[in-house]
């Protein structure tokens, strides 16, 4: 970047939200917010913009760049908690906590889908779900007990993105309990939401967990020779359909 006209100023207890009709849904939230744009970009029709985010744990660094309908991203995640996507909690009502370790890097064309590419490098370290009551159906919640997703140096999610088409290469969670594996493809479209789902892998879960989760039953004939639960995802973002072996999960 041409050194120029710059400035920089210090937010604290900074949250992001996006309003869904009459209350603002939260989305990121930090203690403290360092932004550093450049006045000179912007002068010439582009966009320049760093940031350092600070979460109650580990920190976040952020830059952005814009020129007409491209935009490049790159996220740099040190540690930071998942106290600070608050919207990961209410989408999958869950009471998690864990940290995040890697990178990603994203060009982003917004009039040509097609034409955006990225990597995504992200380390799970001691992701834990607390007890907790999922949805499961309409009407229907199941009692989930406190659950080791991770340790400290086994789990990842990897992915590419090329010519508008994300390849999900590596979704592994390796706990004490509970081991998960997924892979697959989603073709990215322009509302993202309706991005179509085409995902396969499969679950093991450790006999004492498994006495804890009654609801069990209800795929227990799935279970392969090996332990492992098949999964299927498909459907969209919006409404993704959940298959394990031959059962489609009332979601």
């Amino acid at each position: 970047m041409v050194p120029g006209i710059v400035f920089a100023t210090r937010l604290d207890r900074v949250v992001i939200g996006r309003r869904d009709g009459d209350r603002v849904i939260p989305l990121l939230s930090f203690k403290e917010v360092s932004v550093d744009p450049s006045l000179i970009d912007w002068v010439r029709g582009k966009m320049f913009v760093s940031l350092t985010a600070e979460g109650q744990s580990g920190t976040m660094d952020v830059v952005v760049s814009q020129a007409g309908e491209r935009m490049e991203i790159n996220l740099l995640l040190d540690g930071i908690g998942l106290e600070s996507v608050p919207y990961l909690k209410e989408k999958l009502h869950l009471n998690m906590a864990g940290k995040f370790y890697g990178k990603v890097t994203l060009f982003w064309d917004s009039a040509n889908i097609n034409r955006s590419d990225g990597d995504i490098d992200i380390e799970l370290r001691e992701l834990v779900v607390q007890p907790s009551k999922v949805k499961a159906a309409d009407g229907l919640e199941l009692d989930l007990p406190r659950v080791q997703l991770s340790g400290k140096d086994n789990s990842f999610f990897r992915a590419t993105l090329q010519k508008g088409r994300l390849q999900l290469k590596q979704f592994d969670l390796l706990g004490e309990e509970l081991e998960f594996s997924l892979n697959g493809r989603v073709p990215i479209s322009k509302k993202i939401e309706l991005s179509r789902l085409y995902l396969k892998g499969s679950f093991q879960i450790a006999d004492e967990l498994a006495k804890n989760l009654p609801f069990l039953f209800m795929i227990e004939k799935q279970k392969t020779p090996e332990g492992e639960y098949p999964l299927a995802i498909s459907g969209t973002l919006q409404k993704p359909q959940i298959r394990i072996g031959k059962v489609n999960l009332p979601i």
